[in-house]
């Protein structure tokens, strides 16, 4: 017996549903890819043409985003052979629950000098009613014993290639920990050659304007995470969607946000999950951003 053709149409959606939503489950969230960008801020005086930054964020480590994904992410992103490794937050979705994360991160300073700063999973009062931590205390102290050095609300500077680099780190905005005061006079007045930020939600760029910052890195976004033909990105948690993935001007500044390594929900469709390298090359070499 012939089946009703009403049967086909009701099928062909509900078939392209199921197939986008396994590829968005089981595909893309593992598909992992390196975007390269070029940016111009070194000094001319610089003893280094170029410096090499892998910037990764929001591993968020749970049950849908495994030790053994993480692995071998990392084990890739240090491939690239960076000259400094900076995370931008969110390394768990809820707790720290496997030893095993530990021994991963340490292969980050393993391959370069590691600094971090917290995400709104990693502790505080928005942390604490998703059922996380009430503070950052235990994610500071896993990426310390990692070998990665803490900044929240802290700064630093450090030579990297002949150049001198101060590197601050914020507290999360939405964990209401973003705090630029703490070191706005010392860090504006530090003598360096590149003034970088770590801030993990990119909405704190009015926050933070006050300090003296040449590029500010973010994560937050997840690019995104699920891009919708026409409706492009509706779930992305920040207000400002200019500021969504990429290499983006502010002013006279840059912030560049990357789409991350992990996910929440276990979902991710037309974002692939995203190791992100920064090569800062001398000023007058122009401003580029490519794959």
């Amino acid at each position: 017996m012939a089946l009703p053709p009403e049967l086909f149409v009701l099928a062909g959606p509900g078939l392209a549903l199921g197939l986008a939503f396994g590829y968005a489950r089981f595909v893309e969230p593992r598909w992992l890819k390196t975007t390269t960008r070029c940016l111009a801020l070194l000094p001319l005086t610089a003893g280094a043409d170029r410096i090499k930054i892998l910037h990764l964020s929001d591993l968020h480590h749970s049950d849908s985003v495994s030790l053994r994904y993480l692995r071998r992410s990392l084990e890739w992103a240090v491939q690239t052979q960076p000259d400094l490794i900076l995370l931008t937050g969110d390394y768990i979705t809820t707790r720290i629950d496997d030893e095993r994360f530990l021994e991963i991160l340490k292969l980050l300073p393993q391959a370069a000098p590691t600094f971090a700063c917290p995400g709104n999973h990693d502790g505080g009062p928005w942390a604490q009613a998703m059922a996380g931590y009430a503070t950052t205390g235990p994610i500071q102290r896993l990426l310390e014993d990692a070998g990665i050095r803490y900044l929240g609300n802290d700064w630093t500077l450090i030579n990297v290639k002949g150049v001198a680099i101060a590197i601050g780190g914020m507290g999360d905005l939405w964990a209401m920990q973003c705090e630029p005061e703490a070191i706005q006079e010392p860090f504006n007045t530090a003598q360096a050659d590149l003034k970088l930020l770590l801030s993990h939600n990119p909405d704190s760029k009015a926050k933070l304007a006050a300090l003296d910052w040449d590029l500010m890195l973010s994560g937050h976004t997840h690019g995104g995470q699920f891009r919708l033909p026409i409706l492009g990105a509706p779930f992305a948690p920040i207000k400002d969607k200019a500021f969504l993935v990429g290499l983006c001007p502010y002013g006279n500044r840059w912030i560049h946000v990357t789409a991350g390594l992990g996910n929440v929900h276990g979902l991710r469709f037309n974002c692939r999950p995203e190791i992100s390298v920064i090569q800062l090359v001398k000023r007058g070499q122009g401003e580029s951003a490519g794959t």
